[in-house]
């Protein structure tokens, strides 16, 4: 194919629009990492041991691809593993459960676990005893882990290889519970030495990789080796996809998408996954460094790549980066799959670079450096940060800053006194917005911590102290946090019987219908996300039966995520009733009505028709929940709870009935057939008062 340069060119002009340019991909990565940074000292207890949790995976790296999913490591922090016995005399704390790797006699880039010191009954329970010695099997150490987790708030916990799969009703992740080594493996020691041969990554890359040690994760070579565990270098590769320059990581990007769009998409059994693409990668770079990693050179650092590829298909071996001797290929390529995957990638290479308009992605690219010759590149300006895609990135945080990860009000002041020296230094107004939104979070799970207090027996003088301390939490949140922060206040307000002061936070929470000219406008004014309201935060009486029939059914904490848009109608309308403004009351009613049977298409004055472009046009960080399977179950709940409240009973049973035919995601069946009954006895009584009048 002819003029390759211009095609490159326009191949990665139109990845850096769909995978983000340079700016982009290191906001994203900044705001994980300033987020993990200033909740450093924030670990989750199980069962009196504390876990850290970190971000991994292709999210992490800054992919934010429709096959990113959210991937975690968690591990405990008082088991330490030691890769010789010269390390073991490093633990001297009583708390510490100190394991030796031991690889002689193993698969290469594996590992036994021999315990040394044991710190907890939890491995002496799950240990298995060789000649005397006791060892860590991974089989059980998962299984224990699955049931320790089914006690947190996930409504499903499932697990596949290593991953635990983990859904709550805010996020879908798979973590890993494994074991955290701070040292480097002795088995990877001479992937030190081949960097400074190479020259790749750079020295002060390998030092900062050698110094976070590693992790062991719970699988074997094959299923049937219970007592092998796999060393993981996910920390590392997440240090080298950050250290590589733009070009090589929309190589990444691109390798990606052929993967998933062709090479996976026309195979029945697919058997590559991202995890070799991303090794491809790593070794191509290392062992060919006078390949130029530009622009104009894009698709033949590809096509490298995926001859390197081919050719590992054809012998059947891919090495670990890290362990060269570890074939990854082992299990998964091999006999008539390795044949078949051969013979398919082959023809693709027999088609040349042209294969890559297989991809609908990639094909679209192509089509514009053919049908314009004089290539539109990209202009200047949108190499700087786009201010909505900053809003976007910014709901990154509400992933990792969870109730969970905020417990008690000594771990807000940690996090308040580490965010007040973040911000003695020179940061920018992005750096800001995040350290603003995740301030806002913060403090409103501080208020809601005063809040539950409140449900305990305390003097008055403590009462009074305690909830003029959770109402100013849930002020402050609301005057430097976006609109849905007005909401949790007008629900506190509304809890304690102030309906006027409610009402006004539920009006100043409706989006903005004027423009926004600055930036921190924008995120306080038309930044929305979900309400998630806990079974421990009652603000009102309204939702009680529904999230006791959640925790009775999960058996979990009874948590409501409701869509922000039904609960700024199910307060006005509530705050109308109380007041007695029943005109208002029914016209929020309706609004309620026509939003949730027509979704954005709906005509509902004043709030959604009027509102800044941003929201809804360019914003796309809030779907409509509506038409999302997982939330529409409480949205025509609460549309049938209101319409009861205002009189409505008939069609309270027609909204409760379309709550029970789309999918249950908060399991609230129970409460919606009580709900009926209730509607219905009100409709028979009104009926009868009809008749007897």
């Amino acid at each position: 194919m002819k003029n390759v340069p211009c095609l490159s060119r326009s191949v990665y002009e139109g990845l850096c629009e769909k995978v983000g340019n340079s700016t982009k991909v290191n906001f994203r990565r900044e705001v994980i990492d300033i987020t993990e940074d200033l909740l450093s000292t924030s670990n989750v207890c199980f069962e009196n041991r504390c876990y850290k949790f970190k971000l991994s995976g292709s999210f992490r790296e800054g992919f934010r691809l429709k096959t990113s999913d959210i991937d975690m490591l968690g591990w405990c922090l008082s088991d330490k593993v030691v890769s010789n016995p010269s390390q073991i005399c490093l633990y001297h704390n009583p708390h510490h459960t100190v394991i030796l790797m031991e690889c002689d006699d193993l698969p290469p880039g594996f590992t036994r676990l021999k315990l040394i010191v044991p710190g907890h009954v939890f491995h002496e329970i799950s240990c298995v005893e060789i000649n005397d010695e006791l060892y860590v099997p991974n089989y059980s150490f998962t299984k224990n882990m699955v049931k320790t987790l089914e006690s947190t708030d996930f409504n499903r916990t499932f697990y596949h290889g290593p991953a635990i799969s983990m859904v709550s009703a805010l996020l879908e992740t798979d973590i890993v519970i494994c074991l955290k080594s701070d040292h480097w493996p002795d088995t990877a020691k001479p992937w030190i030495q081949r960097c400074q041969q190479s020259g790749w990554p750079v020295e002060t890359v390998v030092s900062q990789i050698v110094n976070s040690g590693c992790h062991v994760v719970p699988i074997g070579s094959t299923s049937d080796e219970n007592l092998e565990w796999r060393i993981s270098f996910s920390n590392a590769e997440q240090m080298i996809v950050y250290s590589l320059n733009h070009c090589q990581f929309i190589c990444y990007g691109l390798l990606k998408i052929f993967l998933k769009e062709v090479i996976n998409e026309q195979s029945k059994s697919p058997i590559l996954c991202s995890y070799f693409i991303k090794t491809v990668l790593f070794w191509v770079i290392q062992n060919d460094r006078t390949l130029k990693w530009t622009p104009e050179n894009l698709l033949c650092c590809f096509w490298n790549c995926f001859k390197l590829l081919i050719h590992w298909v054809n012998t059947g071996c891919c090495p670990n980066f890290f362990i060269p001797q570890n074939n990854m290929f082992k299990v998964k390529v091999t006999g008539h799959a390795q044949a078949a995957l051969f013979d398919q990638l082959y023809d693709f290479y027999a088609n040349g670079i042209e294969c890559l308009c297989l991809s609908p992605t990639i094909k679209l690219y192509f089509n514009d450096a053919i049908i314009n010759k004089n290539l539109p590149f990209m202009q200047e300006t949108s190499r700087y940060l786009n201010d909505v895609h900053v809003l976007e990135e910014l709901q990154t945080i509400g992933k990792i800053v969870t109730p969970l990860t905020v417990k008690n009000l000594e771990e807000v002041v940690v996090f308040m006194n580490r965010i007040e020296k973040f911000l003695k230094g020179n940061i920018t107004k992005y750096q800001a917005a995040i350290v603003q939104y995740m301030t806002a979070l913060i403090i409103r799970y501080a208020g809601m911590i005063l809040q539950r207090m409140l449900q305990k027996k305390m003097c008055r003088k403590h009462t009074y102290l305690t909830k003029k301390w959770a109402c100013s939490m849930f002020k402050f949140s609301s005057a430097i946090g976006s609109v849905p922060e007005h909401l949790y206040l007008a629900m506190y307000y509304y809890g304690d019987g102030q309906y006027e002061q409610s009402l006004r936070c539920t009006q100043r929470a409706r989006p903005c219908s004027v423009e926004v000219k600055s930036f921190n406008a924008m995120m306080r004014k038309c930044m929305i996300y979900f309400i998630n309201i806990g079974n421990a935060d009652t603000f009102f009486g309204e939702l009680v039966i529904e999230q006791n029939a959640n925790e009775e059914i999960s058996g979990k904490s009874g948590e409501l995520i409701i869509p922000f848009n039904v609960m700024l109608h199910m307060m006005l309308i509530l705050n109308y009733h109380k007041l007695g403004a029943r005109v208002l009351a029914q016209q929020s009613l309706q609004d309620l009505r026509t939003l949730l049977h027509n979704g954005k298409r709906s005509h509902v004055p004043t709030i959604f028709r009027e509102i800044y472009p941003y929201v809804y046009a360019r914003l796309r960080i809030y779907g409509d929940p509506y038409y999302d399977v997982p939330y529409a179950d409480i949205s025509w709940q609460i549309l049938g709870i209101c319409q009861h409240i205002c009189g409505d009973y008939l069609g309270a049973l027609n909204s409760y009935q379309r709550s029970l035919a789309v999918k249950s995601f908060h399991r609230i069946h129970k409460a919606t057939y009580l709900r009926m009954l209730i509607s219905l006895f009100a409709l028979i009584q009104s009926r009868s008062k009809y008749w007897d009048g």
